[in-house]
């Protein structure tokens, strides 16, 4: 048995928030690399779409791409539905969502500082919610919280105050 064979997730259902681009489609693609079934959660529906078909090329996975605002409950809401409704279950929640505003302090505009707080944290509290009412109503599972050395260091000299606010310590 190889080390990998520890880690199968043989009809196991993933939903990676932004997977379809960086750490999220690697996440996504290592998800269907070892045999679960893989859901691309982005704002846009054709890299959503392209990265979850190459996916599924590379890896001989399901997938699926479904267009989700993460700060739009309903939208999350519907992407959790969506992903019963193919799939059967969510055994996996992946929150990789997230953006950083380069900017001093001094200088961001308010509506940069809630729209990052809203994707990195709200987002990612959304996502919890509704994909662990699955779990809870379903034989259990994991949810994933992607964070950043930014949490435990100012990352400086970035200028992403808001980002380091939002990836603050996650293990609760």
């Amino acid at each position: 048995m190889s080390v990998l064979d520890r880690f199968r997730l043989d009809g196991e259902t993933v939903i990676v928030t932004g997977g379809n681009r960086g750490i999220g489609k690697g996440i996504a693609t290592g998800m269907a690399e070892v045999g679960a079934n893989v859901v691309i959660a982005n704002r846009t529906a054709e890299s959503g779409q392209a990265a979850a078909e190459e996916i599924a090329d590379e890896t001989g996975a399901e997938t699926a791409a479904i267009p989700t605002d993460v700060t739009d409950e309903a939208e999350v809401q519907a992407m959790v539905e969506e992903t019963v409704d193919r799939f059967g279950s969510v055994d996996v929640l992946v929150n990789n969502a997230g953006i950083a505003i380069h900017e001093p302090a001094e200088e961001k505009p308010l509506e940069n500082w809630k729209k990052t707080l809203d994707i990195n944290t709200t987002g990612a509290f959304i996502c919890a919610k509704h994909a662990g009412r699955e779990m809870i109503d379903g034989d259990g599972g994991s949810i994933v919280n992607i964070s950043s050395m930014s949490a435990f260091v100012a990352n400086y000299p970035q200028c992403q105050v808001d980002y380091q606010a939002s990836k603050g310590d996650w293990r609760a």
